[in-house]
């Protein structure tokens, strides 16, 4: 078996392995790079630690109400795995005092080995709300799903399942307009077993698994803004 199944099966019940990338979309013209750590929770030599996922990344306001971004996925480069995820994130509904907002769209999230450049790319679908109490201070909510096309590289598994849920809770907080700081929390894959891997996962049941993210972002000074659409 190949680096890159036995990364997609450590993987899979942390679905995208990554924290929400955009939570609203950014001024039309500015840039954010960014970068998180963190995981699915597991219990370690008594103690109960995320597994260390982490990638750096990087959006861009492409109009006032839609971002696209991309990432690099540290991580799986120590398995010899080069993991990248790109897409877009588009606010659908704001309401008139601005502290309501509904932003969803999709991504790509892509696999190649190094050893022998098998590839793998799974869609991922995405839905969240977002309340600001204040400028600087947001909470948000929401699901995701993977699309899983790949079966046969689990055909032994009686779980296969085409789609795969994601449910998220987080905050984020701003500080001197640059930099932004966000820790996120994950019910990952609820319908899948989770007490026949390597590594045992943190949950209420033998299904699915919790996460922590921590991101931090800052915003390049140097890049226009804009209110245009």
């Amino acid at each position: 078996m190949s680096r890159l199944v036995y990364l997609y099966a450590f993987c899979l019940i942390a679905a995208s392995c990554a924290p929400t990338r955009v939570i609203t979309p950014l001024q039309r013209g500015s840039t954010h790079i960014g970068i998180n750590a963190g995981g699915p929770l597991i219990r370690f030599r008594g103690n109960v630690i995320p597994i260390p996922f982490s990638s750096v990344y990087a959006a861009h306001g492409w109009t006032s109400s839609t971002s696209i971004f991309g990432g690099l996925h540290l991580t799986s480069l120590v398995y010899k795995t080069f993991q990248l995820d790109a897409g877009l994130a588009h606010r659908f509904y704001q309401s008139p005092n601005v502290r309501l907002q509904i932003i969803g769209g999709g991504s790509l999230m892509s696999a190649i080995a190094l050893t022998n450049g098998t590839t793998r790319v799974f869609p991922i679908m995405h839905l969240h709300t977002v309340y600001a109490p204040s400028p600087h201070l947001q909470f948000y909510g929401g699901a995701s799903v993977w699309w899983d096309f790949y079966r046969s590289i689990r055909q032994s598994q009686t779980t296969y399942r085409l789609v795969s849920p994601v449910f998220f809770a987080g905050i984020q907080w701003a500080r001197a307009e640059l930099w932004t700081f966000s820790l996120e929390y994950k019910l990952l894959n609820p319908f899948v077993e989770n007490d026949k891997t390597v590594v045992e996962y943190v949950h209420w049941s033998r299904y699915g698994a919790q996460g922590l993210y921590l991101s931090v972002t800052y915003q390049l000074p140097f890049t226009q803004q804009t209110s245009k659409p």
